[in-house]
């Protein structure tokens, strides 16, 4: 198991129109060793862009009280490089853009279907019990996805800087 929180940046852009800036994220993976080395696991992920800038065009305004958010599940692999406990890991996800008001969670509108990302994290563990290791990791995530209303594709991208908690 890998927890991870941090933050980061994130943008959800088609033709035209842009929703972006600071995000927070989260992830948890489950899995298991294949081998010393190599894991296979399943992922949830996230990232919020509380009150994102929101471009259309030339104009560009902060959609306060608002967030977009992106959220996934899929599978993933992990190769650690010991005895440096630096790992390497790639998650195919299938993905969704909403926007949601802030204070209402029951207010949220899928932007996108369903699509497909990737994620990928570089990261590196400490050992801090002979179970538990805590650690930082640096997550990449690319995708894209049908629009919602039309047949137009909204691109997705984040980073984030993650602290780590991996139980094994």
């Amino acid at each position: 198991m890998r927890l991870s929180l941090g933050g980061g940046g994130a943008s959800a852009s088609k033709s035209g129109e842009k929703y972006s800036g600071g995000s927070g994220a989260f992830g948890a993976a489950f899995g298991g060793a294949i081998t010393q080395h190599l894991i296979l696991y399943g992922e949830i992920f996230g990232h919020s862009v509380n009150e994102p800038k929101h471009k259309v065009g030339g104009t560009s305004v902060t959609e306060r009280g608002w967030d977009v958010n992106i959220a996934g599940v899929g599978p993933g692999v992990a190769y650690y490089f010991m005895p440096l406990n630096l790992y390497l890991s790639g998650t195919l996800l299938l993905q969704r853009t909403s926007l949601s008001e802030s204070n209402d969670s029951r207010y949220s509108r899928a932007l996108t279907d369903v699509g497909l990302a990737v994620s990928l994290m570089v990261g590196k563990d400490w050992w801090v019990s002979d179970n538990w290791a805590l650690g930082v990791a640096a997550q990449f995530l690319l995708g894209s996805a049908k629009d919602r209303d039309d047949e137009s594709n909204w691109t997705t991208a984040a980073f984030a800087l993650m602290f780590t908690a991996t139980y094994n």
